[in-house]
């Protein structure tokens, strides 16, 4: 009979499951499950937010709002209410994708200079395309001056229809 002292209240016991935890067959648990039980209960009571009844109300931990506690203003997770509400939450989410976007768009600058050089130099590239569309001419042959009234043409009828369903 092997024997483990626990590393909590140093008694030694019998190194079997009813004691100690076994994790894929390996004995890795060096807490017994008396007081591993004993430390849950005092976690549990000192995170009151985490067993509140539905209904009542609570603090969120990021606005300072008062909310009623309920599944459309607090996620619940494993059983338990969140600390932050829906809207701080979903904001946050919001914030870290911007951000992700312009890091990885200034990368991209960083990287390719010249593509974008290229891309600022060529912004009549579309317009060309547009009227060079079903015709035997190449985009490149077209002059600017035409390129540039095909974009003018555009940018009115987007005007044009703006306004007409703003009414």
């Amino acid at each position: 009979m092997e024997l483990r002292i626990c590393k909590v209240c140093g008694v030694e016991k019998e190194l079997s499951p009813v004691f100690f935890s076994v994790t894929r067959g390996v004995w890795s648990e060096r807490t017994c499950r008396a007081c591993r039980k004993l430390a849950n209960k005092v976690l549990e009571k000192s995170k009151p937010y985490l067993k509140t009844p539905e209904g009542t109300t609570r603090i969120c931990g990021k606005c300072g709002e008062t909310k009623l506690l309920v599944r459309d203003n607090f996620r619940v997770e494993k059983g338990y209410f969140k600390k932050n509400c829906r809207a701080c939450t979903k904001s946050r989410k919001r914030r870290k994708s911007v951000d992700a976007r312009r890091r990885i768009k200034k990368r991209y600058k960083a990287k390719y200079p010249e593509k974008i050089r290229a891309q600022k130099q060529t912004g009549l590239y579309y317009f060309k395309n547009l009227l060079a569309a079903g015709t035997k001419i190449k985009a490149s042959q077209i002059p600017e001056e035409l390129a540039e009234a095909k974009r003018m043409q555009i940018r009115i009828l987007r005007e044009i229809k703006s306004e007409s369903s703003q009414r």
